[in-house]
């Protein structure tokens, strides 16, 4: 008995320094773990609201139809052109690459409006965007589709009348002193039968559509704020480019949503 009590005495302090050990083990992981949690939850929630500020663009619905011999099905537009705030978003959210900085002075993301369209833009940077957000870039048959009032046959998208300043974002270049007005703020012009917004004039805007075989070029349409030739800012223009081209501040993007069947 008196050698049962002796080695309890002795063996005490042992476990009371075991026991409190865990528990201060146990307070530190409670201490920690929430910290850590909540730090991991304001990224994920930041990372969200970027997507959703970069994908916040209003669709239109795009009835399908027959252009030019070819079944066009039914699909979603973006009423406008992407813009830099949205652009910048995919950018700070770690998915696009930052537009590059060539010293161009009609460089929209210098511009301290962010509701300019975002150029600067390569096919490549354009499809990474529509992706991350759940869309795509339209086909060139599909945006004449939208651009030529779904089978009226428009010259451009607001009708037959030639273009003038009030109409589209065009003849804003001087060349001889490469200085100009630049591209517009998005939804000011160009309208489309179904309200779609500047469909010509601005930027000149990618579609998913190779105008060769091998891939190395392809199909923008719309034509381009620099542009005073009024044909290139008729629906059947084409702009082609390689898909790495990013080097003026001609080219940007919109983009499309396929409807899905049920």
């Amino acid at each position: 008995m008196k050698l049962r009590r002796q080695f309890l005495l002795l063996t005490y302090p042992l476990i009371l320094f075991f026991v409190t050990f865990l528990f201060s083990h146990k307070s530190w992981a409670q201490d920690e773990d929430p910290d850590s949690h909540s730090s991991k939850t304001k990224v994920t929630q930041r990372y969200e609201e970027l997507r959703k500020l970069a994908g916040s663009t209003k669709m239109i619905y795009i009835e399908g139809g027959v252009y030019e011999g070819k079944k066009v099905e039914a699909f979603h537009m973006d009423e406008t052109m992407v813009t830099v705030e949205q652009y910048m978003a995919c950018v700070e959210a770690g998915v696009c690459p930052h537009p590059p900085d060539n010293g161009l002075w009609s460089a929209t993301f210098k511009k301290s409006n962010s509701k300019l369209p975002i150029n600067e833009i390569s096919f490549h940077n354009a499809q990474t965007f529509a992706q991350w957000i759940g869309k795509r870039l339209p086909t060139e048959h599909e945006w004449e589709w939208v651009a030529s009032g779904r089978g009226e046959g428009r010259i451009y998208p607001w009708g037959n009348s030639a273009p003038t300043r009030e109409s589209a974002c065009w003849q804003r270049w001087d060349a001889e002193t490469d200085s100009g007005g630049g591209p517009c703020e998005v939804g000011k012009l160009a309208f489309s039968k179904d309200g779609v917004k500047d469909m010509a004039g601005n930027l000149w805007e990618w579609t998913s559509t190779s105008y060769n075989d091998e891939g190395t070029l392809i199909i923008l349409k719309g034509g381009a704020w620099y542009n005073d030739d009024p044909s290139k800012l008729k629906v059947k223009a084409r702009g082609v480019a390689s898909p790495y081209h990013r080097g003026n501040g001609s080219d940007g993007f919109r983009c499309v949503s396929s409807i899905k069947k049920e």
